[in-house]
């Protein structure tokens, strides 16, 4: 689960990540973009194709098909963007850490009856442009601050529960929260028919 607020708006989104298949599963709310505040999404990173429910957007009642699919390879700068948010596992934001500049351990938390670690973790803007450059590419020009911190929670076997961080741009916060409820015990991503899809 996954919640960005930055100048007022906000975005909130529960997802399903199929690693092994390359596959991507989500139900977004973003107020600003859809009617009644939802979108849903089918993601095909393999073959860079995106599928999403027209019956949830502004007009969709006129689509011929339940789904709408997008080739983003066809689409120019599109299939860097899908690949610089849906290509990889969601746990290897952990990776991010490697080179913190700073780590404080803040002591064990009670996450949805988990014992977790809890930890603020400080990390240099410089490095997070080389792990993510997809997503610091969209702030070029702006001025960032040259660290940023993260709060963390662990389980025992290390493995990423919670990451929160905010970062300031432009005069404002952006807030971002990821929680993973779920480790290898989910529903199926599986794409729309083609019956049911158009083009």
């Amino acid at each position: 689960e996954m919640r960005m607020e930055a100048m007022g708006l906000y975005v909130e989104m529960t997802a399903r990540v199929d690693n092994e298949a390359q596959l991507m599963a989500f139900t977004a709310s973003m107020p600003v973009l859809s009617e009644d505040g939802a979108i849903e999404m089918v993601m095909d990173v393999g073959e860079k194709v995106v599928y999403m429910d027209a019956s949830l957007l502004p007009g969709g009642d006129e689509s011929p098909t339940k789904w709408l699919s997008f080739d983003m390879s066809q689409m120019p700068g599109m299939e860097e963007e899908l690949s610089s948010i849906t290509g990889s596992n969601p746990l290897d934001a952990a990776a991010l850490f490697q080179d913190a500049a700073a780590v404080e351990d803040l002591g064990l938390e009670d996450l949805d009856g988990e014992q977790v670690k809890h930890y603020r973790v400080t990390v240099d803007v410089a490095e997070l442009t080389k792990a993510q450059p997809g997503l610091f590419d969209q702030l070029e020009g702006i001025d960032l601050p040259s660290t940023v911190d993260y709060d963390v929670w662990v389980t025992e076997d290390n493995q990423l529960r919670r990451m929160s961080f905010e970062l300031d741009v432009l005069g404002g916060p952006i807030t971002t929260e990821m929680t993973v409820t779920a480790v290898g015990d989910i529903e199926p991503v599986v794409l729309p028919p083609a019956d049911e899809v158009t083009d």
